[in-house]
């Protein structure tokens, strides 16, 4: 067989690993020196403790540097010289020589061109056998490393864990103090809500079959009773004593054979009425911000309404196509509202002109006389920059006129009164009782329905009407959301609330026959009067600044709206008018007449 000087020799074993850096401890290989018992253990000098780990990460980087420097390094055989090139020619000349002289002395059985191919196999499989054992060779230095770099920098950590030890210690003997604290503080603050039981005493005293009644002031069983007549005391000032659960805690606790569990259970059910009514509350509170910051609740608050321009704002948010359809609807009640307080703006406005120009005039009498009757409020005296000589003579002159008249109840009860919510209050009661205004639009929207006597009948009528797209039908919709706005506003005393706005749709529907109807719409407007008046009560800055709105005609189908100009007027017209006139408006049968600020009749104008 010829012999291979082109490969490698192959090495029959592989060379001892270098495992000197495992032999060479660190200064971290003596044992730290025990903490002393007495007294916590000093916090780890990090200096130190690096200088420690330094020699065996070195060692550690040093071991993985090697490990990288082997696997980089080629096993290949080096390139054959001159001479070994020429050696292979001969070696092959003298193969095929000795292949071509067998194959003629065995008569071509043997020698020849595969003996040839034989060897040179053979041959190949040797230098694939060579590299294999390279390769070997070098994976198993490059793991000798990566262990000698591995264990040096487990080495270097056990320093660190060694050194921090202690302080480790010290945090977990600290956090078990802190959950024995919680647990205690959890014990203690059960206790202290339960008379002084433990756990275990409290489901012994629930277990109990033995009356609370009669139980000693300071025994355990003493706590159910006390905590019962607490909650009922809370809960009948919150959910009522008519509330279920308040009446049954009541029955409980009046019932001599009532357990333990029976009055904890009757008190619990009472504190989840008060926590479902609490979550209502919030819930209702959210609503209603949620509505007042819609873009209805913005355009219906009481400044928005008074502010000139508010109709106009209020019609292009109708006009609008990206307008909701439901806001729409519930916008189209506030243009009334908007005329109204801009009329009530109007009224206060001129007022507030009228004692401004007696207080300049600096007569305290004649002051006094506005006080008096209430046409001058204390605030606003005060606010046009008088003498506190003149507040007093004032003061005094008010109670001449007067005797009854007190200057801190009278000041109170105008400010009252010239609240924003009394503003919205009124805003929307006398959008409703005006003179052409909501109610009487649903009343004439009613009439032009020709119900008959039957409701049912007036039922399948009106859903006959509605598919066919029935005008007169819809205007009564669009009149009654009106009314149902407006309302729902009065009767709940903010902004309204769907509950209430369906219970006057229910009311007022329009498959009433014209009797019942009518009978409805006069209900109505009686409750919106009587919660009116029981507003302005005895109050009488209210009765001046809020006047009668069935004196107030509706004109151009705005209810509320201020009356025409007097200045559009004709000459023969104006001369002709009452003292104080400041308008002239028709009323439904289009006859002429002359009005005051407040949208008060003051007498017939003529016609041209």
């Amino acid at each position: 067989m010829a012999i291979d000087n082109n490969s490698a020799p192959v090495q029959a074993t592989a060379p001892a690993p270098d495992v000197s850096a495992l032999a060479q401890p660190g200064p971290a290989a003596a044992p730290p020196a025990a903490a002393p018992t007495t007294a916590p253990a000093a916090a780890p000098d990090s200096a130190a403790i690096a200088a420690q780990m330094a020699p065996y990460e070195q060692k550690a980087q040093a071991a993985t540097q090697k490990a990288a420097d082997i696997a980089n390094t080629s096993t290949a055989p080096p390139p054959p010289g001159p001479h070994a090139r020429l050696l292979a020619m001969v070696q092959g000349l003298a193969l095929g020589a000795d292949a071509f002289g067998k194959s003629i002395a065995t008569h071509g059985r043997e020698g020849g061109v595969q003996e040839v191919q034989q060897v040179q196999a053979e041959q190949q499989q040797q230098k694939i056998q060579a590299q294999q054992a390279r390769e070997a060779q070098k994976n198993t230095q490059i793991q000798q490393q990566l262990m000698v770099a591995d264990t040096n920098h487990k080495l270097a950590q056990n320093i660190l864990l060694l050194a921090t030890l202690p302080e480790e210690i010290d945090a977990k003997h600290v956090e078990l103090q802190g959950k024995k604290q919680e647990v205690a503080i959890t014990g203690a603050d059960f206790q202290a809500q339960h008379g002084g039981m433990t756990p275990e005493q409290f489901t012994q005293a629930l277990s109990g079959t033995a009356p609370a009644a009669g139980a000693p002031a300071n025994s355990p069983t003493s706590f159910f009773t006390t905590n019962a007549n607490q909650q009922l005391s809370a809960a009948s000032k919150i959910l009522g004593e008519n509330d279920p659960y308040v009446q049954k805690l009541q029955q409980t606790l009046a019932n001599p054979a009532s357990t333990p569990k029976d009055l904890w259970t009757a008190s619990s059910q009472v504190q989840g009425a008060l926590a479902m009514q609490d979550k209502v509350a919030k819930a209702t509170e959210a609503k209603e911000q949620a509505a007042a910051n819609s873009t209805v609740g913005k355009l219906s608050t009481p400044e928005a309404l008074a502010a000139p321009g508010a109709q106009a704002a209020i019609q292009a948010k109708i006009d609008d196509p990206t307008t909701d359809p439901k806001d729409v609807a519930r916008l189209r009640p506030l243009l009334a509202q908007a005329a109204v307080a801009q009329a009530n703006a109007a009224n206060i406005k001129e007022r507030e002109a009228r004692n401004q120009q007696i207080v300049n005039q600096g007569d305290p009498d004649n002051a006094g006389k506005l006080l008096a009757n209430r046409s001058l409020t204390l605030a606003e005296l005060k606010s046009r920059q008088v003498t506190p000589k003149f507040i007093t003579d004032a003061i005094a002159a008010a109670q001449k006129y007067d005797p009854t008249f007190k200057a801190a109840e009278s000041e109170a009860q105008a400010k009252i009164a010239a609240s924003a919510a009394n503003q919205q209050f009124f805003g929307n009661t006398d959008s409703l009782l005006v003179k052409g205004g909501t109610l009487d639009q649903l009343e004439e929207a009613g009439r032009a329905l020709g119900n008959t006597q039957i409701p049912v009948i007036n039922k399948l009528e009106n859903l006959r009407k509605a598919a066919a797209g029935s005008g007169p039908l819809a205007a009564y919709y669009a009149a009654q959301l009106g009314v149902a706005d407006d309302g729902s506003k009065v009767m709940t005393g903010g902004v309204g609330s769907d509950a209430s706005r369906q219970s006057f749709l229910d009311i007022i529907n329009a498959d009433m026959s014209p009797e019942g109807r009518a009978a409805s719409v006069a209900q109505v407007r009686k409750q919106i009067e009587s919660q009116r008046n029981g507003r302005v009560g005895t109050n009488p800055y209210m009765k001046d600044m809020y006047p009668d709105p069935t004196t107030r005609q509706e004109v151009a189908g705005q209810a509320g709206t201020q009356p025409v100009s007097k200045n559009q007027a004709s000459p023969a017209q104006q001369a002709a008018a009452p003292k104080g006139t400041t308008g002239i408006a028709p009323d439904a049968a289009g006859n002429l007449f002359y009005h005051d600020i407040t949208g008060k009749v003051l007498g017939p104008a003529p016609k041209e």
